[in-house]
């Protein structure tokens, strides 16, 4: 309790830092990278459930054939949707704030692996990371009535895999359509497949090393020791040495009858 009142004067000093961290959270950015490791469980995204908060899989990328415009006119500070135009200041009504009208990036991904395909959004920095391009470079296409140039963005993403943390979004409409957001992702290369591997191996490795005390535990020699077949041979060391005793016992009894 004592260490609990403590913090109430460290609150009060870092009011305006606090806010900024419950605001911005850029550990979002980090923190999904730092659970994920070679040991992390993997789902098939068949087997992916609305009712699990995250799920990780392993999938390709694709968005050849989704007709999408990669931005949404957003509030600078909740980043949701706003009909306001670019620039301009508003009152946002999640906010209740005066805030400015900016565009942020946002795209439909189909996500494939080896058991099915699903559909999940991507926003903000990774979006714009993934694509190439930024909300801004996007939105003057649009207005132009340009496409984004995106043919060999496309043609990579048919050759790399790629780790991906999603979670469940809103349903659309009537709720028929369960929608899927990407958290976090980062490409599968030779690095994490290393460390799989590695893993893979050592795992192996204890393994195998068990199996071998167990093998030579059960072929181990008793400690009771068994009677030789044959006799030995006695040592050179031995020989002589017995040699040198018998010689002894002979010259013994000729010194005593001379007496």
């Amino acid at each position: 309790m004592t260490q609990s009142l403590l913090l109430i004067p460290l609150a009060s000093r870092n009011e305006k830092e606090l806010l900024a961290l419950c605001r911005d959270k850029p550990y979002n950015n980090q923190s999904p990278k730092m659970f994920y490791g070679p040991r992390q469980k993997l789902t098939e995204i068949r087997d992916v459930l609305p009712t699990e908060k995250v799920s990780w899989v392993k999938c390709m990328f694709s968005f050849e054939h989704i007709l999408q415009k990669y931005w949404y006119m957003a509030c600078v500070k909740c980043r949701r949707l706003t009909s306001a135009d670019y620039g301009c200041t508003y009152t946002c009504n999640h906010c209740n704030e005066k805030q400015s009208a900016q565009p942020r990036c946002r795209f439909d991904i189909d996500l494939t692996d080896h058991s099915d395909t699903i559909t999940a959004s991507i926003f903000g920095e990774q979006a714009e990371t993934l694509l190439g391009f930024t909300a801004s470079q996007a939105m003057h296409y649009f207005n132009r009535n340009e496409d984004l140039p995106l043919a060999k963005l496309h043609e990579e993403l048919k050759n790399k895999m790629f780790i991906v943390q999603l979670k469940p979004g809103s349903t659309k409409n009537d709720g028929s359509y369960q929608r899927y957001t990407i958290v976090y992702y980062f490409e599968e290369n030779a690095e994490t497949t290393s460390a799989e591997n590695q893993l893979h191996r050592g795992s192996n490795a204890s393994t195998a090393n068990e199996s071998y005390l167990q093998i030579t535990t059960d072929q181990a020699p008793s400690c009771v020791a068994s009677p030789p077949d044959k006799e030995e041979l006695p040592s050179r060391t031995r020989r002589s040495l017995l040699s040198s005793l018998d010689e002894s016992e002979e010259t013994t009894p000729k010194r005593q009858r001379k007496k």
